[in-house]
């Protein structure tokens, strides 16, 4: 088990809400989650130092989206970079999906997104994303500058009893 470090992201631009991230570490109180989903060039989070993978940090959104894009951006240090790593999904935060997989990857340039359409996109929309990373590109942490997401929010239909109960 690991301990989580939670805090609100209040800086949701795209969806109105309350955004809450997670991640299993954190390197120090300046490199909390919450600075790798706010958009700004001069935070991002990083986990412990030294502490072996998995290094896990995700996302619970102000209501569920279908996944059709993801990106990354690391820091100036590519070797913080996460080189293989698996991107899932969840409505519950208990049970997980596989959305993505990257093996060895390593193209990372400094400071710059790296983009990653998924193949397969999955119709199922999910509140909650998380990046499960497995190996690092040879530091002893992974440092994320920003993470960015896109899909389609998903609303709810009202039911037929609710539609029926509305009009009469």
């Amino acid at each position: 088990g690991y301990s989580i470090y939670s805090a609100t992201i209040l800086s949701g631009t795209h969806m109105n809400g309350e955004y809450k991230g997670w991640a299993s570490t954190v390197w120090d109180h300046e490199w909390l989650i919450g600075g790798a989903f706010d958009e700004s060039p001069t935070s991002g989070w990083s986990s412990a130092v030294n502490v072996y993978p998995p290094h896990i940090c995700g996302i619970e959104l102000p209501s569920k989206i279908v996944l059709t894009q993801y990106r990354l951006k690391p820091y100036s240090n590519t070797l913080s970079g996460p080189k293989t790593f698996f991107v899932e999904g969840s409505n519950d935060g208990t049970t997980w999906t596989q959305l993505d997989h990257q093996q060895n990857y390593t193209s990372w340039v400094a400071t710059q997104y790296a983009i990653f359409d998924l193949a397969n996109p999955s119709n199922t929309p999910y509140k909650s994303f998380r990046w499960r990373i497995t190996e690092v590109n040879g530091a002893a942490y992974v440092a994320i500058n920003d993470i960015q997401l896109f899909g389609s929010e998903v609303t709810a239909f009202p039911t037929l009893s609710t539609l029926r109960t509305t009009l009469t």
